[in-house]
């Protein structure tokens, strides 16, 4: 009659192994994990039963240590006639330059935003991602309040993402902004290009078609895609900077009133502190744009 074998192995585990009628272990295909332990397979009469999750989706559910999951997408209302970012405020997107970091602050052009949670994310002043809560001031939600990143000096080099996490609707766009001036006291920055975020009303969340990647990580770009409904001649251009360079063009998309995407069959890599954008153009001006990206970073 056939028997089993009951050992521990050289880490102390137990495993049990059949042998034959005369006591002779039976050697078949067997799986081992990462530490050389033995392990089973569930089946159904005799047939293994196999899950094959997709990669991307494992890295989703958090199975993939070390790998992060990024959707970022966008909006511009009112493209130009010539390139603009594709983000809530329009127009052209303007980045601290390398080394150079800011506290921020956020602020409302409503005095009614009062006492409102926010999540703002982006990149901190030693180059890694910051996710920082902060609350819209108590009697007057036009009044700027500091972004504590959470870094050793508190500042940013980069945001891209601010999501209302309130009970509540806001009222009136959400700024955030690298400088607080505020001669006129309405809540939005004297100086356009210190604002670094828009939360329109309708959005709770901003929308912007740009994302940093943290120090010491690559990017894996896996998917870019971009719609318009205005018939206008429509250009998308997507960009990489690579720190201490300039933005170099790695894929242009021409529509009119349709929809587009691409799936990269080998992601495209990207290096830490690299940053990352869509642009757009419609012949004439008064185009409306929608475009984003997929990736992850490990």
């Amino acid at each position: 009659m056939p028997g089993y074998i009951t050992g521990a192995d050289s880490g102390g585990d137990s495993h049990t192994v059949r042998t034959d009628t005369d006591g002779k272990l039976l050697v078949g295909a067997q799986l081992v994990d990462e530490n050389g332990a033995l392990y089973g397979v569930k089946h159904i009469g005799n047939k293994p039963r196999v899950s094959a999750m997709p990669y991307y989706v494992d890295i989703s559910e958090g199975n993939v240590p070390g790998h992060v999951a990024v959707n970022k997408f966008g909006h511009n209302s009112d493209t130009g006639a010539t390139l603009e970012d594709v983000w809530d405020y329009s127009g052209a997107y303007t980045y601290l330059a390398d080394d150079t970091f800011a506290t921020m602050y956020i602020s409302s052009d409503s005095a009614a935003d009062t006492g409102m949670l926010f999540n703002v994310q982006g990149i901190d002043d030693e180059y890694n991602f910051f996710s920082a809560n902060v609350t819209t001031d108590a009697s007057d939600g036009r009044t700027f309040v500091a972004i504590d990143t959470g870094s050793t000096g508190g500042d940013a080099w980069r945001v891209f993402r601010v999501i209302n996490l309130s009970g509540t609707n806001q009222t009136g766009n959400i700024y955030v902004s690298k400088d607080n001036t505020d001669a006129g006291g309405d809540g939005i920055p004297d100086t356009v290009s210190n604002i670094q975020a828009q939360v329109k009303a309708y959005a709770q969340q901003t929308l912007m078609a740009l994302w940093t990647v943290p120090t010491g990580k690559t990017a894996y770009l896996t998917h870019i895609y971009a719609s318009t409904g205005t018939a206008k001649v429509t250009e998308i251009h997507v960009y990489a900077r690579p720190f201490g360079g300039v933005f170099n063009i790695k894929y242009i998309i021409s529509l009119l009133g349709n929809a587009f995407t691409h799936r990269y069959d080998f992601p495209f890599s990207i290096a830490g502190k690299s940053d990352i954008k869509i642009m757009a153009s419609a012949s004439g001006g008064g185009g409306e744009v929608s475009a984003g990206f997929d990736l992850w970073y490990e």
